[in-house]
């Protein structure tokens, strides 16, 4: 956090003295080549928009990663914040402004300037109901900000952390907050703050993002094509203000099948892959034509479950499902040696973890006698719902499904395995269809409040409608975390609200994974984030 512009032009001046040490000690990386390249990428399932605002999975980011950038982002392979569109920043005392100054000359894709206006636009489309482009859910805006415009709590205080968005000039833009947010710099960095073109949303409205119309951000990369189910091309952007990529294409290739994605990386047909199966994981490493990249681990697995219906509102019963679960076995058999079992939402390698949490372990007798306690018969019949592609927390989602599912059959129930395509599965979840499901977590930014908040402080069909007493008291507890600054008084309260999470079963967590990437011989500048956000415009190939 950046209190005055002399502390900011201090650590700039240290950034600049170690970026000319670094210079000294190592090459810089090659010049784009005379002759064009493309870089291949192949990940399990199709985007479902480009739209940076309106997305939460993984695909549809890494496009957006791309085509768009934030006023400061997250440094390539680290948490830590840097400038972006802002050349700096600074906040009041009171933490309740903060004052962004842009990057002169930067034009959207579409040729429109990048200025203070368009950055009010952008903010105004997600933060303000009223407006004539708010026509997304803006998920991760509620999540992370607390709400929209107008919204109150039950004593009419503003749920928001945002209370307005100025342009003090061209190039300079205030955010006015209603109370100090923590954790509100690391979410500046975040995709969802991605600048679009103004114009490009007026003219297309809702059909911003879709596979038929053409986005514009100021990214690396610009959008060229979208063809559903195959692959999305991006080219160079030549005029992008960062550093130019080193390919003149990006093509992004949908194959769903692990295993028929690493034998496209094997013959040659692409040059990076996500969400190996497990097994090939070893198999690349042992394979001279084949590199693996490992993501710092910062992902979650866990089962999420409709709290509020029946019989699953009886804590016991969710207890139950936990306790009839080997996870240690799943995570042996299924992860290849880079998953750990998981009780909570923040993983080992994150602050705010609870290491004095421990997990009600694998009891299958206990689990069968409380469901007898709860009055749930043998063979009681449920849909369970597992995820169609991969997920950097469950690398092989029908595999696992199957093994829980058999678990839960050992204790006398009868669960159903069920999945759809994933933009449906998102789309259901969010509507409360599901009564059990399997979803996970990479974190965004850094800051356990990512993985926290998000799934707790508004509680919503979509997250199980987790809203008992724990829940309100865990609730609190996060919200009262996102005011404070100092990481020390804030970690204690994330320890303790994954306390109540723990002993409301509102979730059963089943893993931490690192994630494995794996790429062709000759692919170079590649940067694995424990985010998950990577950029292409650094990659090149070597020879």
């Amino acid at each position: 956090m950046f209190r005055n512009l002399r502390i900011w032009s201090v650590l700039l001046v240290l950034g600049l003295i170690l970026g000319l040490v670094a210079a000294c000690a190592a090459p810089a990386p090659p010049a784009p080549p005379e002759e064009e390249v493309d870089f291949v990428f192949a990940q399990g399932a199709d985007a479902t928009k480009t739209d940076p605002t309106d997305v939460t999975d993984g695909e549809s980011i890494r496009v957006c990663n791309q085509l768009y950038d934030a006023l400061v982002r997250f440094e390539p392979g680290k948490t830590t914040v840097e400038p972006n569109l802002a050349t700096e920043w600074t906040t009041s005392a009171d933490g309740l402004t903060w004052e962004f100054k842009l990057r002169e000359g930067v034009k959207f894709h579409d040729g429109e300037p990048f200025n203070a206006d368009a950055v009010v636009y952008n903010a105004m489309r997600q933060f303000d109901p009223e407006h004539p482009e708010h026509t997304g859910t803006f998920e991760y805006w509620e999540y992370m900000f607390g709400g929209f415009k107008g919204a109150v709590d039950e004593e009419g205080n503003p749920v928001s952390v945002i209370e307005s968005v100025e342009a003090v000039d061209e190039y300079t833009v205030r955010y006015n907050l209603t109370k100090p947010s923590g954790p509100f710099i690391q979410n500046m960095a975040m995709f969802y703050m991605y600048m679009i073109s103004p114009k490009a949303a007026q003219e297309q409205g809702e059909n911003y993002g879709l596979p038929a119309f053409m986005p514009a951000g100021t990214g690396p990369f610009k959008f060229v094509e979208w063809v559903e189910g195959d692959h999305i091309t991006l080219e160079r952007y030549d005029d992008y203000h960062g550093d130019v990529a080193k390919v003149n294409r990006v093509i992004i290739r949908i194959i769903p099948d692990n295993a028929a994605r690493y034998l496209a990386l094997q013959a040659g047909d692409i040059h990076g892959m996500g969400f190996p199966n497990p097994d090939d994981v070893p198999a690349c490493e042992e394979d001279p034509n084949c590199q693996v990249l490992l993501r710092p681990p910062n992902t979650t697995a866990f089962i999420n479950i409709m709290t509020d219906r029946e019989p699953w509102d009886d804590v016991n019963v969710r207890k139950a499902l936990s306790l009839a679960i080997d996870k240690q076995a799943i995570v042996d058999s299924l992860y290849g040696g880079l998953g750990v079992v998981a009780n909570q939402f923040v993983p080992p390698s994150l602050w705010g973890h609870n290491f004095d949490l421990e997990d009600y372990g694998y009891d299958p007798e206990e689990a069968r006698r409380l469901l007898d306690e709860a009055g749930v018969e043998e063979g009681f019949t449920f849909d369970f719902w597992y995820m169609p592609n991969p997920r950097p927390y469950y690398p092989v989602p029908e595999d696992i499904a199957e093994a829980i599912a058999s678990y839960w059959a050992d204790v006398g129930l009868n669960p159903q395995l069920k999945t759809e395509d994933w933009s449906t599965y998102l789309d259901d979840r969010n509507a409360g269809v599901f009564d059990i499901w399997m979803i996970g977590w990479t974190g965004d930014n850094g800051d356990p409040d990512n993985f926290f908040c998000y799934f707790v402080c508004i509680p919503k069909p979509r997250e199980g409608n987790w809203n008992t007493e724990l829940a309100q008291q865990a609730i609190d507890l996060l919200l009262q975390a996102q005011t404070l600054s100092a990481q020390a008084e804030r970690e204690p309260l994330y320890q303790e609200a994954a306390e109540y999470v723990h002993e409301d079963v509102a979730r059963l967590f089943i893993a931490h994974n690192e994630t494995a990437l794996l790429f062709g011989p000759d692919v170079r500048g590649f940067v694995p984030s424990p985010l998950g956000e990577e950029f292409y415009n650094s990659v090149y190939f070597e020879g």
